[in-house]
């Protein structure tokens, strides 16, 4: 007769202590997390316990809308982003996502975008540039960040490999992969980027 009163009460006590580690795991997030680049940062997270770690995941992971991993995926993520070497960017695939290390820090990534290395394409700078059927690059927005370049016939590029950039006319130009790196841009970004050429008139 006493076990639905057990069974109720033990339903509440684990609800409660459910509802503690939500905020432990909220307090650990905010302490944790870079909202500029939305990631996770290890060098905090290294200062929690191995089990607060774990439960600052299942928090993080939720929060992205992640499948929930289980305790022995887990406990595999933990190892393998935390030990892992300084210069290493490990991937471990869940479902329709992935967890990345880059720079000491976690990211919850669900696609890598399209890979634009390689292309090369001339653009009139009177229309939207169209490549297969999608809009790859819209005149409004050349008009609002370089009215300087309407009108201009531009060569648009993805990476080539050895690529340079020059920001300012006048000003020496930098790698391409320099500037990635001093940037922070994450290398599953990179081949997302698309460079605008144009022929330079006459001094």
């Amino acid at each position: 007769p006493q076990v639905s009163k057990v069974i109720a009460s033990a339903s509440q006590v684990q609800a409660e202590n459910q509802q503690l580690l939500d905020e432990l795991a909220a307090i650990d997030f905010e302490a944790c997390f870079e909202v500029r680049s939305n990631s996770l940062l290890l060098a905090q997270a290294r200062l929690l316990s191995p089990q607060r770690f774990r439960n600052l995941l299942r928090y993080w992971l939720g929060a992205c809308g992640a499948d929930m991993p289980s305790q022995a995926v887990l406990e595999q993520i933990q190892i393998q982003m935390l030990d892992a070497k300084e210069d290493a960017n490990p991937v471990i695939t869940m479902g329709e996502g992935s967890i990345r290390r880059y720079r000491d820090a976690l990211y919850w990534v669900t696609e890598t975008g399209k890979d634009h290395s390689g292309l090369e394409l001339s653009w009139s700078t009177r229309n939207d540039l169209v490549h297969n059927e999608k809009i790859l690059i819209s005149l409004e927005w050349l008009q609002q960040n370089y009215p300087n370049l309407v009108g201009k016939k531009l060569t648009v590029k993805g990476r080539q490999g050895g690529d340079r950039v020059r920001f300012e006319p006048g000003k020496p130009s930098v790698a391409l992969k320099n500037y990635f790196q001093e940037q922070g841009v994450p290398p599953w970004l990179r081949d997302q980027v698309l460079l605008l050429e144009f022929a330079l008139g006459p001094p």
